[in-house]
């Protein structure tokens, strides 16, 4: 990942130089007729930096995540949850809150999707599964 980011910074200093009107090696300026003058080939280098500037930004946030932001929870780890859920255990503990608020994102997600969480004002289901409110 750091090969890449010093290839990012590297082409922004050379697009920031043929934006400013500069040869990138020397530092001089370049004519006036030259194409990297023209306004919208101006305002596209422009843009590749901004692009390149974000790029940058997205490989250093994602340098500091734990390993396992992101992944998808494996069938065992779904059913486990689910079955821990049926017999109200509590979540176990984990060695990062990382994982802690996975596991509870995804308790939070299976469980709407079970019909186990209500919506506010929702009392739970009536004998033909229909919801039932309070109001």
């Amino acid at each position: 990942m750091t090969a890449l980011k010093n290839q990012f910074q590297k082409a922004r200093v050379v697009l920031e130089s043929l934006v400013q009107g500069l040869h990138p090696e020397s530092g001089a300026e370049l004519p006036k007729e030259d194409v990297v003058n023209n306004i919208e080939v101006n305002r596209a280098m422009s843009t590749a930096v901004m692009a390149l500037d974000q790029m940058t930004a997205r490989l250093t946030r994602r340098a500091i995540l734990p390993d396992e932001v992101g992944k998808g929870w494996t069938e065992e780890e779904e059913q486990q949850l689910k079955d821990e859920f049926d017999r109200s255990e509590p979540l176990p503990p984990t060695k990062s809150p990382t994982a802690s608020l996975r596991m509870l994102a995804k308790g939070i997600s299976l469980s709407s999707q079970q019909g186990f969480v209500r919506a506010p004002g929702q009392i739970g289901k009536g004998r033909n599964g229909a919801a039932m409110s309070s109001s």
